[in-house]
Parts: C-alpha cells; structure tokens; sequence
C-alpha cells in the first residue's frame, strides 16, 4: 500500500494530480480502456477496469535536479513491484514528467519498459524479472494539463478557454479524493469514473461563455504563460532576462533549494516574493518555480495593471473557477516596473481569494517602499560557491565553457551571477565585450549616428524602462531612414532589442547601464545632455521609473533633466505625464533625503539596525520618546527633509512650470480620476501662489463641462 504522506502534502502544485486528471480524461475520451482513476490507492494512483487494475506511480523534476537516470527509473520501478497488497495479474505504469536521460520532453510517450534496456540492466537479478517486465509500461507525459485540454476540447466541441475549466474542475475533485483516501482503508478507496466525469462536465457546461472568459485577456492586462515553447536563445549567457521559455529550453541552471522556497511559500501563503540585486537570477527562480507547478497552476504574467486592472484579474481567476485544489496564479517580473502599488493591491485580492496566487520578484531597493511585503513569503536569491560550482558543471557537461575550474572565473565575477555565466561562456568579462563594441564605434566615423541613438535608447534601458521608436528620429535629428539603419545594426549586435509594440529595450538592465557608461567615457555628449534628450522617449507610464533611477544615480543631471521635462509637458500637457514626473521627482527627493541623513553624526550615532526608527517618526511628524540619540536623529531628519521640500527636484520643476502649462494641463483632464491622482502627486509640495491660483481658478465657473467618474 502506497504511504498516506503524499496526500496530504503540497496539494496546489503536484504534478501528481495532473496526472491523475489527464488520464481521467484520456479514459473519457475512450484513450485508454480504464473505467475508473483512484488517487492515492494502491499506489500513487490506481486505474481500474471491471476486472484488473493498474498501479501507477508518478515522478516529475520538480525536486529532482538534472535528467532522470537509469539507475533512479530501476528504483521507481522496483518501488512499485514491491509493493503491498499485488495480485497475481496487476499491471504497474511509471509514469515520467521526462524521459530517461532527457532535460525536457516535447511529446507524450508511451512504451514497454522493455524498450529501456539501460533501466532493464539495472533491474538484473530480480526474481521473475521477464514477467514484471512484461507488465510494466513507462508514460512520458511532459504537459498532463495540455494535452487534457485539447482532448476535453475535441469532446465537448467547447473552446480550450472553456476546456480549461472542465480540467481545472477535475483537478479540485482529484485533490478532494486523494485526501479522503488518505484517511481510508485499501477495500474503501473512492475513484473517479467515466459518469463521474460525464455528470460533471454536464453540470458545467450551462456556465459556460466563452465572451466572459475572454473579454477578461482582451485588456492586455495579462497573458496565458506559454511553458511549452522552447527557447534555445543563443544570446541566453551574454545576459538576458530570463523567461519561460528559457527554462522550457533547458538553459536555464536549476537552483532546486530556491525553487522548493518558493513553491512552499506559495503553498503557506499563496503569496512569494524573491528577492536580491540586479542579476542575481531572480527571474529565473521566478520562472523555474512557475514551471515546476504548471501542471496544476494556471500562470498568466501580467504585463500592466493599472487600477482598474485588479478588478479584471480576479473576475479571470472566476471564471476559470479558481480553488485551492485548481488554483489561478498572477506573475510579476520585477515588480518596481511600475507595478508597486498594484502588487500591493493584487496581495490585498490574494489574501481574501482562494485559489488565487501571487509569484512576483523584485530587486532589494524596490523591496522595502513595498506596502504589505510582509505577507508574502521572501525568498533571497544570491550568489555562493554552491552555485557557483553547479553552474560552471552544468555548462562544462553541455560543452558551453571552456574553464577547467570554477573558482578563477567566479573571482572574476565577483560574485555576480550574470557576469559569472558571461565569463564561463565567453572567456572574458561582460564590461569588455561592450568596450570593444562601442569601441569600434567611436574609432569609425561612418558608425557616429549608431553611437548617438545607442546612448539615447541605453539611457533609458538602464532605468528598466523602454524607448519609443518613432520619437527618436525627431529627438536627435536625424533622417528616419538614418536612424532604421543604426537600430538594426545595434540589434543585429545585440545591444538593444526590439519589443514589438514600438519600442525598444535592453537585454538586461545591468548591460544597458555599462553601455551608458562606456558610451560617455569621452564626452561629448555629457551624460546629463543626453538624460535630457531621452526624457522625451520615455511613455508617460514608465516616467517616475525613469526619474527615479537615473537622477538618483546621476545627480549632476538634475538641470538640464528639469528643463527637458518643461518643455516636454508643454508640448503634449497631460495629467498622467505631470503626475508621472512629479512622483519621480519626489521619489528621487526620498532617496537624496536618506543618503543626506546617513551621512550625519546624528543618523551615524544610532546603531544601524535601529536606524529606521527616528526617520519613521520624522517622516509621520511623530515627537520622537527623549531616548539616547533618537531625538536629534530625527530632527535632524526633519530639517534636511525639510530643505529639500523647499528646494529640491520638485520645488525646482514647478518653478520652472509656466502657470499656463498648467493650466493646460488640467484643461486636458478627461476624467475625476485624472485630477485625483494629479492632485495627490502635488500633496506636500511647495507650490508656487501662480499655480495655486490655477488650482483653484479651474473649472471657469462659466464651465458646463462634465468628466467621467
């Protein structure tokens, strides 16, 4: 009898009852000849028919690092055959997420394992071994979930939206049965038969609507996660960002440890978050746990979410009849992409929604500005010798390096992991490979107008963000034609890559910022020259981003970025491009008022665990308790806080901002909604008297005009 432990454990994310579902379906649709699945039976699933019965045992990677051996699949096998309870004519299935000796499989596979002879040599000396191997057959079924899908879909002449409700639905009966069986005796087990699933699917189908279902994706606010297209991305180790299809590849180095973290914080509490510093392999932790629970997970990746996106996530999750059992997970990569506050709102949904599930990364100085962070489970993703010797193993037995060791290119790295990859693969460190290529423009006259446009697209790569296209002939003055030819010769070299939606991005922000700093080595043009420039390809919706980052990080560019900004918002005023740039400008604000603080005998005479607490209290204009250096750390918080109010980034923008730029700009206010988050970005401001003048002159009493709610 097979032990009770798996039933009840990690119920959301086994591969297990996918597996069990997918058969289900396959006996529905007359597949295969069993009439009924019971889960955690006599094995890790039991197929019946009238009159025999199969015991099945299943096996996914999920905490299995590397291909499955001959040796292991022998242990599977023998696990199976001595088990309690056989008869004389049971037949036995392993059933495998990947086959023998294989990374990745693409195609469902069925076979005798008498077609393994590598796993049958490993099986000699086992009394009665031809008769067992006559009995046992080996599954490999990579994609349970898909291949149910387009089964369920075929049968029920519904659309895969639809079908994948039916599976979903499955699922939650599977989960249901595999804990009752958990707590029954071997002659009492419950399964799922063919009418069971008939009555099922009759039940739902009067539910179904298709237009629901799919109006919910028509927003862009999300997309269906792809898990089964490969990606053999040659540029994978010269530093991308990784995705899902890199892992579907098999590119990417598994961290078992980190992905266990994960989906055991998404089990505890729906809700993980990893964390650590700009390439550290964040994404790729992200997108190795999303993979390992795909068979029961539903992952979409949201690619924006404004506030009136939430609402339309968990109406998705609905419909698509998201519980504990059959979960609905969201993706964010890189939350401090513009996606802070709806992370916080998405957590608020998650934490009163089951079946909802939230797997988000975010590097460390986007952390702690987080609201609710404390609600999800935090799992560090840094650098060590561990993993810095698995990495340089797993490329040598692929034949992708050329080291004889690992310790001298780490050490080169700096214990840095995209540069560690960089440096295995190509023999030398990422900063050279980008010298020599800006290098060879600087030194031919001919490639001048392929350096112009690449500073400009690279100055806003490195703040994370993207660069509209069609800006960037009339921003640097260039025939469009002129500019064509540079940008496909960048990307032909793999310094920026093209979006699909008009505009271009980096590889990875960290390659972006080395390139803006190789690319101004000898200026002209001065950095802050071309910040300024760039503010004007930059989408209103990514501009805090873009101000943030680089006035945080370049303060000499603070002058000619705020004239930049003034005139661009005269020349297309809106309230979402002001709200924009005045939460930027605060933001940077925030982070000079800290690094100010730090640097006080006031801030330094607190010990640095206790450090946040007199900001805190300055920051919420709390008195401070009259205990050791609390007092005059605080206050001494308050008066450069305080300063910098009154003259810093935002103070000089609207200085800067004529009265009738404004004026404009709330004249192109479409809704209520406009105005409230223009005015909530001015709150705490210095506002010069000939704005507020505007402010409270505006709408004209003579005005009839309505706005939308």
């Amino acid at each position: 009898m097979a032990t009770r432990a798996g039933s009840h454990a990690g119920r959301g994310f086994r591969y297990q009852d996918a597996v069990a579902a997918s058969l289900a379906v396959e006996g529905f649709v007359g597949q295969f000849g069993y009439g009924s699945i019971v889960p955690e039976g006599g094995d890790d699933l039991e197929l019946r028919t009238a009159s025999a019965r199969t015991l099945a045992q299943v096996k996914s990677r999920r905490d299995h690092m590397g291909p499955f051996s001959a040796r292991s699949v022998a242990g599977f096998v023998m696990k199976m055959w001595d088990g309690k309870g056989l008869q004389p004519d049971d037949q036995f299935l392993l059933v495998l997420e990947s086959n023998v000796g294989e990374r990745r499989a693409a195609i469902r596979q069925l076979q005798d394992l008498s077609a393994y002879p590598t796993v049958v040599v490993e099986l000699k000396g086992r009394k009665g071994l031809a008769g067992l191997i006559a009995r046992t057959k080996v599954l490999v079924l990579p994609d349970p979930r898909g291949s149910a899908v387009a089964q369920i879909s075929a049968k029920q002449a519904c659309t895969f939206f639809e079908a994948e409700m039916y599976f979903a639905d499955l699922l939650g009966v599977v989960g249901h049965l595999s804990d009752e069986n958990g707590t029954r005796a071997a002659n009492a087990y419950l399964g799922l038969a063919l009418s069971d699933i008939q009555r099922r699917f009759d039940a739902l189908q009067p539910l179904m609507t298709s237009a629901v279902v799919e109006a919910a994706l028509t927003e862009g606010f999300c997309s269906a996660v792809d898990f089964l297209t490969p990606d053999e991305d040659p540029l994978f180790y010269l530093g991308v960002d990784a995705q899902a299809s890199h892992v579907a590849a098999g590119l990417v180095v598994e961290r078992p440890e980190l992905r266990a973290a994960v989906l055991e914080g998404l089990e505890s509490r729906r809700n993980a978050l990893i964390h650590g510093v700009s390439g550290s392999g964040k994404s790729a932790v992200l997108w190795e746990a999303a993979y390992a629970s795909r068979h029961a997970v539903r992952w979409f990746q949201v690619q924006r979410l404004p506030p009136a996106a939430i609402a339309s996530l968990v109406q998705l999750a609905r419909s698509r009849r998201a519980t504990a059992d059959a979960p609905v997970g969201f993706i964010i990569d890189d939350v401090g992409r513009g996606f802070s506050e709806g992370w916080t709102a998405l957590t608020a949904e998650v934490n009163r929604t089951p079946g909802l599930l939230l797997l988000a990364s975010v590097r460390e100085e986007d952390r702690y500005p987080l609201v609710d962070s404390r609600r999800a489970a935090q799992v560090k993703v840094q650098g060590d010798d561990t993993l810095a010797e698995r990495v340089w193993r797993e490329l040598r037995d692929r034949g992708q390096t050329a080291w004889q060791g690992w310790r001298e290119p780490w050490s080169l790295a700096a214990g840095h992991l995209l540069e560690y990859t960089h440096v295995l693969t190509q023999g030398h460190r990422l900063s050279e490979t980008l010298h020599a290529q800006v290098a060879a423009r600087i030194n031919d006259v001919t490639r001048h107008d392929e350096l112009d446009v690449l500073r400009t697209v690279v100055c806003v790569n490195a703040a994370g963000c993207s660069a509209e296209v069609s800006e960037l002939p009339r921003v640097l003055s260039k025939p469009a034609t002129t500019v064509s030819l540079a940008l496909t010769r960048l990307k032909d070299e793999h310094l920026v890559q093209d979006a699909h939606d008009g505009r271009m991005v980096g590889l990875h922000e960290l390659r972006s910022a080395e390139l803006l700093r190789l690319s101004h080595e000898f200026p002209p043009p001065l950095l802050s020259t071309t910040a300024a420039t760039a503010v004007w390809l930059v989408p209103a919706s990514e501009m805090s981003r873009f101000l943030e980052r680089t006035l945080s990080r370049h303060e000499g560019c603070d002058d000619e970025v705020i004239e930049g900004l003034a005139l661009r918002l005269k020349a297309a005023p809106t309230p979402a491009l002001l709200s924009a740039i005045l939460t930027g400008l605060d933001r940077t604000n925030a982070h000079r008022v800290i690094r100010l603080w730090l640097q006080t005998a006031e801030a330094q005479a607190m010990a640095k665990s206790l450090q946040g607490m007199p900001a805190g209290l300055a920051i919420g204009d709390i008195e401070p308790p009259d205990i050791g250096p609390t007092v005059p750390a605080s206050r001494r918080f308050t008066e450069i806080r305080t300063d910098v109010i009154a003259s810093g980034l935002t103070a000089r923008f609207l200085a800067r901002l004529a009265p009738s730029d404004l004026r404009r700009v709330l004249q192109a206010a479409s809704s209520v909604g406009d105005l409230t988050r223009l005015m909530a970005s001015l709150l705490g401001q210095v506002i010069p008297t000939s704005h507020l003048g505007e402010l409270t002159t505006f709408p004209p009493r003579s005005s009839t005009r309505t706005f939308k709610r």
